[in-house]
Formats: structure tokens, C-alpha cells, sequence
């Protein structure tokens, strides 16, 4: 079998990502609607909340706006590094520094290790389909 380039599920790929990281910092930029337990970035951090909202905001429209403009190659690939590093400084803070929370006076406590790994998971899924795209741009 031959190998498939994938232009058009690369763009999907693009537009889905580009509208979860809307939605996601529309969700984080306004306290009234908050990201739920699984996505928010942590809860005494109100105004790191909101800068990681807007950054997601315009990481969403950039991703979608090089679909519809023409951009540089090598620009949409530093621009989805750029969303890439911090999709990963998320899962750092997020799930490392402020989210081991399944270890509970030195007992595992494997109901919440399994739902942090659940969460974790998801969240390497979409680093790494930031990385597809990402690399679809890398000359």
C-alpha cells in the first residue's frame, strides 16, 4: 500500500485544534464558565489562568488563519512550536507540580492515580497532535 500525504485530514486536524484552543481559553480567560476540573490550570492561580487563556485564544485563531491566509511555512512552524511548548509547560504545571494528587499521607490511592492517568493521557493526545501538525510544516 501506498503512503497517504493526508492533506485534508491534516487541515481538519487544524480546524479541530484551532477551535479546542479557542474554546479552551474562552474557558479560561472567563471565571464565569471555568474549564472543569480536568483542563484548569490550577485553582490559587487566577491571573496565570487567564494569561494561559489568551495565549490559547490566539494560538486557536492563528491555527485556523493559516488555513485561510497565506503564511510562510516556516512561520506556522514556529508558531505551532511556540503552541507546543506551551501545551507541554501546561502538562508540567498541571499534572506534575500542582496535580500529584493521588498520594495521600503515603498511600497510593489508585482510584485517583487512574483518573490522573486518564487526564494525563488526554493531554499527551493532544500535544501530540500538535506535534502532527506541527511537523506537517517543518521543511
Amino acid at each position: 500500500m501506498g503512503v497517504i500525504k493526508g492533506g485534508y485530514s491534516i487541515k481538519l486536524l487544524r480546524i479541530a485544534l484551532g477551535l479546542f484552543f479557542i474554546f479552551l481559553g474562552i474557558a479560561g480567560v472567563t471565571p464565569d464558565i471555568g474549564e472543569g476540573d480536568f483542563f484548569q490550570l490550577s485553582r490559587h492561580y487566577n491571573s496565570l489562568e487567564v494569561l494561559f487563556g489568551v495565549i490559547e485564544i490566539i494560538c486557536g485563531v492563528l491555527l485556523i488563519m493559516g488555513l485561510f491566509l497565506s503564511f510562510n511555512y516556516k512561520a506556522v512552524y514556529f508558531g505551532s512550536l511556540i503552541v507546543f511548548i506551551c501545551w507541554i509547560a501546561r502538562i508540567v504545571l498541571t499534572r506534575f507540580i500542582w496535580g500529584l494528587n493521588f498520594i495521600h499521607r503515603g498511600n497510593l490511592n489508585f482510584p485517583a492515580f487512574f483518573v490522573w492517568l486518564l487526564f494525563f493521557s488526554c493531554e499527551l493526545v493532544i500535544a501530540a497532535t500538535i506535534w502532527v501538525v506541527m511537523q506537517r510544516y517543518d521543511d
